[in-house]
C-alpha cells in the first residue's frame, strides 16, 4: 500500500489520509469474506476490551443517512438525487416556519444531518433577529443546545466554507457572544480554512471578526484575515468587497488603502448603483477625495440602466455635497429617477430626506421640486411640522417657488405654528425662508424680532448665520411692513457691530477683477464708492449713480442708502439711478441654473426695496482671462440694460 502511495502524484494530506483509510477498510472486508486472513485479535480484544484500531472510528465509511448526507455519492445516481430532494425539502420546512419557537421545534421532530443542522442554525438566528428575540433566549433552548452538541461532536471541517460562514455570521448578527461554544467552534474552523478561501470569503470573515465581539479567537481571525487580504489585494474585484474594506480602512495601513483605491477604480465598471452610492458615502465620511476614483464612480453610476433607489439617491446627494463634487451626469440620472419615483412614494420622511439633501447641495432641479410640491399637496393630512419645514427651507435655499405655491404654502403654514416646533432656531429658519419666497406676514416677522425671542436664541449659542438672518429680517420688516420695534442688535447685546457674511477667496478674486474693469469708466471716489461697513448683513461690492442713458453721475453728494444705514441727506433727482454692484462666485449660485441662492436673493430684494438697481455679475459671464477692453465693454452694456428695464 505504501509503495502504491509513493507512485501517486503529490496530493494533499487529507486525500492521502482518506485513500489510506479506504484501503485499510477494504483489507478488513476481504478478511471477513475469506479472501484474506483477518488480523489476529489483540490481547485487549481477547480480554473483552475494545482494541484501539489504527483507523479512527470517524474514518469508517458510513452508510448514507436517509435525511441527507455530508458526503454525497457521485452526481447522476439515484441516491444523489434523493439526497438533494431531501435537503431541499427540509429547507422548505425551515422557510415555512413563522415563529422562532416553531423553527426550534423542527429539531425535536427529526434528526438533522450536519449540513441541515448548520442551515437550521442560520435560519433560527435570522428569524430571531427579524422578530427581535433575545440571543440568550435562543441559546438557552434545549433544541439549540442539542444541535450544538451534535455539531461539536461531529466533524465540520469537511463542510463547504459558505456553510460555515453563514451560521457564524448569523449568530454574530443576532448578538451571540463570541465565547459561545458553537460560535467559537465555527470561527476556529474558519481560521483553519483561511488558505482555501476566496477573496469574497476572506472579506466576510474580516467583517465577522469585527462584529462578533472581542475574544481571543476573534482577534486571531481578524489578524489572519487582515494579513491575507493585504497579501492578496490584487484579487479584490467586486464592489461589495471594496465597500466593506473601505468602511474599515482605519484597520489597514496607508499603503493598502492606496491599493484599495486602485482596485476600486477597476471595480467601478461592474459595481452596482447601490455600491457606488455606499462607496461615495464612505469617502465623504472619511473626507477623502481622490479625483480619478470619484470621476470613475460617477461616470459608471450615471451609465447604469437600473434606477437609483430613493435611499441611495439621498446618500449620493449628501456625499456629493460633502465632497464638493457635483458631477453633472450623475445629477441628471438622479433627477430622472427621483422624479419618476416620487409619485409612488408612501412615506413622507423619504421625500423630506431627499429635499434636505437637495437643499444642502443647492441643487435647483425644478422637476424634482415640482414633483415634491405636488406630493406634499396630495398628502397634506399626513405631514408633520418638521416635514413642512424641510420643504419650505429647501425651496428658499434654492430660490424657487413651485407653480402651486400660492395654495400650497398657506396650507402648509396653517399646519405648522411656532408652538409646534422644537426650538426657536427652527422657527427663525422657517420665517426666514418664507421671507425669501415673499410669503411671510408682519406677525411672523414681529415674532422673531422681539427681544424675548432673541434672548431665547442666545441661550442656544446663536451663530453667525442666525445673526445675519435676524439683521436682514429686521431690515426687511422695516422696509416692507414699516416695522417700528427695537433693533435686533440691541437685543443681542452687540449694538453698532456690523454683521457681514464671510467671503471665499474665489469671491474676492472675482470682486477685484470686476472693480478693476469698472474703474476704467467710473473712477473713485467721485463716481464710485467701494467698500464701507456692511449694513443689515448686505455687503455690496460697490455703489454708484448713473443717468437714464447709463452715463456716470457723481455719487459723492447723495450718500449711501443701503438697508440699515442712516438715511442720506439728499436723494438723487429724477433720471438718476442708484446702482449697487454684487458679484456672484460659484458658491453663490445654485446648481443646474443661473439663479443665485436664497441668501443672496434676499440681499437683492433688500437693495431693491431701498431704491437701488442691482448690477449682478456672475462668474460664468465675466471671464477673467479676457482683456480689459472686453471686460469694460461687458460692464457698460450691462449697466445700460439695467437702467433700461
Amino acid at each position: 500500500m505504501f509503495s502504491a502511495i509513493r507512485l501517486l502524484p503529490r496530493q494533499p494530506a487529507g486525500f492521502l489520509r482518506r485513500w489510506g483509510m479506504l484501503n485499510q477498510t477494504r483489507l478488513i472486508q476481504k478478511g471477513e469474506d475469506g479472501s484474506a486472513s483477518s488480523p489476529s485479535p489483540t490481547p485487549a480484544a481477547a480480554a473483552g476490551t475494545p482494541a484501539q484500531s489504527p483507523v479512527p472510528a470517524a474514518a469508517a465509511v458510513p452508510d448514507l443517512p436517509l435525511a441527507g448526507a455530508d458526503r454525497s455519492p457521485p452526481e447522476g445516481s439515484a441516491s444523489a438525487e434523493q439526497i438533494a430532494a431531501t435537503f431541499h425539502a427540509i429547507r422548505r420546512v425551515f422557510s415555512s416556519c413563522s415563529t422562532v419557537d416553531e423553527l426550534l421545534a423542527v429539531a425535536e421532530r427529526r434528526q438533522l444531518s450536519r449540513t441541515e443542522a448548520l442551515l437550521w442554525i442560520t435560519s433560527v438566528a435570522h428569524m430571531a433577529g427579524e422578530q427581535r428575540v433575545p440571543a440568550a433566549q435562543v441559546t438557552a433552548h434545549p433544541c439549540y443546545r442539542a444541535v450544538t452538541e451534535q455539531l461539536l461532536q461531529g466533524n465540520t471541517d469537511r463542510q463547504p466554507l459558505h456553510r460555515l460562514l453563514a451560521p457564524a455570521r448569523a449568530l454574530s448578527e443576532l448578538g451571540v457572544p463570541p465565547d459561545d461554544p458553537l460560535l467559537a467552534s465555527l470561527i476556529t474552523d474558519l481560521i483553519w480554512n483561511l488558505r482555501k478561501m476566496t477573496m469574497k470569503q476572506l472579506v466576510q470573515c474580516f467583517r465577522l471578526s469585527l462584529t462578533a465581539g472581542a475574544s481571543k479567537v476573534t482577534g486571531q481571525l481578524r489578524a489572519l484575515t487582515q494579513e491575507a487580504i493585504q497579501r492578496r489585494w490584487v484579487e479584490i474585484t467586486s464592489g461589495e468587497e471594496v465597500v466593506v474594506l473601505m468602511k474599515h480602512s482605519d484597520q489597514f495601513p496607508a499603503e493598502f488603502v492606496r491599493h484599495l483605491e486602485d482596485r476600486a477604480l477597476d471595480a467601478a465598471s461592474t459595481a452596482t448603483v447601490s455600491e457606488v452610492s455606499r462607496l461615495l458615502g464612505l469617502l465623504a465620511e472619511q473626507r477623502r477625495r481622490p479625483p480619478p476614483l470619484l470621476r470613475a464612480l460617477c461616470f459608471h453610476a450615471a451609465r447604469q440602466p437600473e434606477p437609483v433607489a430613493y435611499k441611495d439617491a439621498v446618500r449620493t446627494l449628501l456625499a456629493l455635497q460633502k465632497l464638493n463634487f457635483p458631477d453633472q451626469m450623475l445629477l441628471e440620472k438622479l433627477s430622472r429617477d427621483l422624479v419618476s419615483q416620487t409619485p409612488s412614494v408612501e412615506r413622507v420622511n423619504v421625500i423630506s430626506s431627499a429635499l434636505k439633501a437637495a437643499g444642502l447641495l443647492h441643487w435647483r432641479n425644478t422637476e424634482f421640486l415640482e414633483a415634491a410640491a405636488t406630493w406634499y399637496e396630495r398628502h397634506l393630512d399626513s405631514l408633520r411640522p418638521l416635514d413642512i419645514v424641510s420643504l419650505i427651507i429647501t425651496l428658499a435655499t434654492v430660490n424657487y417657488s413651485p407653480t402651486n405655491a400660492a395654495t400650497l404654502i398657506p396650507a402648509l403654514i396653517a399646519r405648522c405654528g411656532r408652538e409646534q416646533l422644537p426650538r426657536p432656531q427652527v422657527w427663525l429658519d422657517l420665517v426666514w425662508s418664507l421671507s425669501v419666497l415673499g410669503r411671510s406676514s408682519a406677525d411672523q416677522l414681529r415674532s422673531v424680532l422681539e427681544p424675548e425671542f432673541c434672548r431665547a436664541l442666545q441661550r442656544e449659542r446663536i451663530h453667525l448665520g442666525a445673526r445675519l438672518k435676524l439683521a436682514k429680517l429686521e431690515a426687511y420688516a422695516r422696509l416692507k411692513h414699516e416695522y417700528q420695534g427695537p433693533a435686533v442688535a440691541a437685543a443681542l447685546g452687540s449694538p453698532g457691530e456690523p454683521v457681514a457674511p464671510p467671503r471665499s477667496q474665489d469671491s474676492e478674486t472675482l470682486q477685484k477683477a470686476v472693480l478693476e474693469a469698472l474703474v476704467n469708466f467710473l473712477p473713485p471716489p467721485r463716481y464710485l464708492r467701494v467698500g464701507g461697513a456692511p449694513a443689515a448683513g448686505c455687503a455690496v461690492d460697490a455703489e454708484f449713480t448713473v443717468g437714464d442713458d447709463g452715463a456716470p453721475v457723481p455719487c459723492e453728494r447723495y450718500g449711501s442708502a443701503l438697508p440699515g444705514a442712516p438715511p442720506p441727506a439728499e436723494q438723487p433727482p429724477p433720471g438718476v439711478h442708484r446702482v449697487a454692484l454684487c458679484t456672484w462666485s460659484y458658491r453663490d449660485m445654485t446648481l443646474d441654473s443661473v439663479e443665485v441662492t436664497g441668501f443672496n436673493q434676499m440681499t437683492v430684494n433688500l437693495l431693491e426695496l431701498s431704491g437701488y438697481k442691482v448690477l449682478e455679475v456672475a462668474h460664468a459671464e465675466f471671464r477673467q482671462q479676457d482683456s480689459q477692453v472686453v471686460k469694460t465693454k461687458l460692464l457698460r452694456q450691462k449697466i445700460r440694460d439695467l437702467v433700461a428695464r
